[in-house]
């Protein structure tokens, strides 16, 4: 039912529509639809002098300035219509001008929307998973310094309430600046997996991102090597408290994670175990290949264009490859040719031509995105002698399932590491939740933080490799 109201921003642009009734409808309007889900919508209707333009905005879908192409009254009736993806919505005004009773309509869909000149508050998620306090464990708010880099990291270190020396697993993020919950589509997964693990036993030490939350430093200036130096410095840093068994440090990598955790591990003896979370076994520049096939073939994009981005990718990890100082100039006519195959419509939503191809020379050129895409892991993961665990779901579109398996078990028997766990976890996504399509706006939208099936796989398996 959403996909039915999924309002593409490639279909925004200014529309001008005239009526002769009074200016009193003009401002700002809101109201929700029950499509299966609650989704709110905002219209924006102003005067230009005998014309009116409107926009709508579907917040909770992300999608903003929304040109509406008609707006009609008559007597008491507005309607507004959006011919490019066939919606409507007809209602009446009451005398106040400050209530609208209608319904929208797009496709076969038919569904009451009142609108009121108050906005709308997003419902509050329900994560029934996240913990509230008090917690029968000790939170402590700490901070260690990365030396190397000159990068101060703030985090919370949670351990049992009761006293003694505790099995420690430190928690990795994935790509992005996250802050030490992981928050991501108003979730927080390491908030629970440190809730979960410390009730079973184990001390977990999770931070803010360099240049993010509490930690200092520029997330943007920095590389994949380093977010491993900052993970580095929390396993020292864990080394110096009396509470830890430092004979029983891991890592819980998620996602880009995954690749920090074995090159930590295959440079040092302090790592015992290692736990990878969707982590990749492939090459950067594969898992982004695959990742934009997936996601582009689950919203319906049409097979030549999916294409033609895989080939843009292709392009653009050959040119950065070089190191070239040509670069830059060579990425701007990847872009430049790229934006001649979009159609008017999806152009005029990306703003300009220069803009376009500027935002993505400068995100191919980042260094965080240029050693993610040339990142090799095997050759970390062929040094890796302590045991393993690697969890992937089957319904993963970020870091598919079968090929990162398939290369990390290859890889790891490469170096005749015999501790190595592997796990396709059935029907869940790119966050271990259990899902029904893996897409990324379906996150949000699952109560379930962490599956619990994973939580416990994970547990168990820490269980029997404590030392």
């Amino acid at each position: 039912m959403l996909k039915k109201l999924i309002f593409f921003t490639s279909i925004i642009f200014l529309a001008l529509n005239t009526y002769s009734q009074s200016a009193n409808i003009s401002g700002d309007w809101f109201g929700r639809v029950d499509l299966g889900i609650s989704l709110r919508l905002a219209f924006h209707i102003s005067e230009q002098g005998n014309a009116f333009k409107a926009t709508m905005d579907s917040p909770d879908q992300k999608a903003f300035g929304i040109a509406v192409d008609k707006i009609t009254i008559n007597n008491d009736t507005l309607q507004l219509s959006i011919e490019r993806i066939g919606f409507n919505y007809v209602g009446v005004v009451n005398k106040d001008f400050q209530q609208i009773n209608g319904k929208l309509s797009q496709g076969s869909i038919s569904k009451e929307l009142n609108l009121s000149r108050s906005e709308v508050k997003k419902d509050a998620a329900n994560r029934p998973q996240e913990p509230k306090p008090p917690f029968e464990y000790v939170n402590e708010d700490i901070s260690f310094h990365n030396t190397k880099d000159s990068v101060t990291l703030s985090g919370t270190f949670s351990h049992p309430s009761t006293s003694g020396k505790y099995p420690v697993l430190v928690l990795i993020s994935g790509s992005g600046p996250q802050d030490r919950d992981e928050t991501m589509a108003d979730h927080k997964p390491f908030l629970v997996i440190a809730d979960y693990l410390v009730k079973n036993g184990f001390a977990v030490l999770r931070y803010d991102d360099r240049g993010f939350g509490k930690s200092t430093g520029s997330f943007a200036n920095s590389s994949l090597y380093n977010f491993a130096e900052d993970a580095k410095a929390a396993v020292r840093y864990l080394k110096t408290r009396n509470d830890v068994d430092q004979k029983n440090i891991g890592l819980i990598g998620h996602s880009e994670g995954g690749y920090i955790a074995p090159m930590i591990a295959a440079q040092s003896k302090d790592i015992a175990y290692i736990v990878l979370l969707a982590g990749p076994g492939i090459k950067g520049s594969d898992v982004i290949l695959t990742q934009n096939r997936l996601i582009r073939a689950a919203n319906h994009t049409p097979e030549e264009r999916i294409n033609q981005e895989s080939d843009l990718i292709k392009n653009c990890t050959s040119i950065t490859a070089s190191g070239s100082k040509k670069n830059n100039q060579q990425l701007r006519t990847q872009f430049e040719a790229f934006w001649n195959l979009l159609s008017p419509i999806e152009q005029q939503a990306l703003g300009s031509k220069e803009a376009f191809v500027e935002s993505r020379t400068e995100i191919w050129t980042a260094p965080w995105y240029s050693d993610f895409i040339h990142f090799d892991p095997s050759i970390y993961l062929q040094k890796v002698k302590c045991p393993v665990l690697a969890m992937n779901g089957t319904k993963d579109l970020q870091v598919e399932y079968q090929s990162n398996l398939e290369a990390l078990s290859r890889n790891l028997s490469i170096a005749k590491n015999k501790h190595c766990t592997f796990a396709a976890m059935e029907g869940l996504n790119h966050l271990f939740q259990t899902a029904t399509t893996g897409t990324i706006d379906e996150y949000e939208q699952i109560e379930e933080t962490f599956s619990p099936k994973a939580l416990k796989l994970m547990s168990d398996w820490l269980k029997q490799e404590i030392k």
